[in-house]
């Protein structure tokens, strides 16, 4: 038996296919691409497709590993020719994956669907207001028109939100509080999740001056804030919760009120 036999046996026979066929690994990755793609786009954006698109990023990046590890084991028996080969082979491969990864992350930023809606049906038994028309509301800034909406005596007038397709503003108004902030957290009403959480804090946080008196608290003057779950059109049930902090940092809630909202589609 001479040495290439002796090396041919010792060598795994996954490497020796993978150096004989180096030039499939592209097409194999391509093919496990669309099938992933169909499988991210079936499911929809959110938690349930998030390993899929993690698994779609490593076999992009094991493809590009592979290619460069037959161009090194070339180097290294002093197959130069198929070294450089493999090395412009490798250079070519990655503008594929980036010119391909850009085109997929475009088309999905604009197409893909999220079904969070479908997957959280609106109870049954729970009362849902609707958001103002903003185009009516808003005009009026000095609030006049949400304030004619306020009864001090029922507490679920007090949070007037306006808006449509994901992207709202709020007017608050609210007896007696003492200096701080306030902010709204917002939660699907079946389930409990989240929504959006650190980004409507963030847009909807508020400084107020304390007052003894019912008055408001803040206006639609102040930022916009989107719901990211969801579609345009999708409707489900949100439960608005406005918090107030006070300067030492004590949270507690002031209201809630249930919604009937849909999400931003980005």
């Amino acid at each position: 038996m001479n040495t290439k036999e002796v090396k041919s046996v010792r060598e795994p026979s996954v490497w020796q296919w993978l150096k004989k066929y180096a030039w499939r690994i592209p097409l194999i990755t391509l093919g496990l691409h669309f099938i992933l793609l169909l499988t991210i786009y079936w499911l929809g954006r959110g938690q349930t497709a998030e390993w899929l698109v993690w698994a779609y990023l490593v076999i992009s990046v094991l493809s590009v590993l592979l290619l460069l590890a037959v161009a090194i084991e070339a180097f290294v028996h002093r197959r130069v020719k198929k070294g450089i080969g493999m090395v412009v082979a490798d250079i070519v491969w990655l503008a594929v994956l980036f010119v391909e990864n850009y085109l997929v992350s475009m088309l999905f930023f604009f197409t893909l669907p999220d079904h969070y809606a479908d997957r959280h049906p609106i109870p049954a038994g729970v009362e849902l207001n609707e958001p103002l028309n903003i185009e009516i509301v808003y005009p009026y800034r000095d609030t006049s028109y949400t304030a004619a909406l306020v009864d001090t005596a029922d507490p679920q007038t007090w949070l007037q939100l306006a808006g449509e397709m994901g992207l709202y503003r709020y007017d608050f108004y609210y007896p007696e509080l003492e200096d701080g902030d306030i902010f709204l957290r917002c939660f699907e009403a079946g389930s409990g999740d989240p929504l959006s959480e650190e980004h409507i804090t963030f847009r909807t946080w508020t400084e107020v001056k304390g007052h003894k008196e019912f008055g408001q608290v803040a206006n639609m003057r102040q930022k916009d804030f989107q719901l990211y779950e969801g579609d345009l059109g999708e409707y489900y049930a949100v439960r608005v919760e406005v918090w107030h902090q006070n300067n030492y940092g004590e949270e507690h809630k002031l209201l809630e009120k249930f919604y009937r909202m849909d999400g931003w589609t980005r």
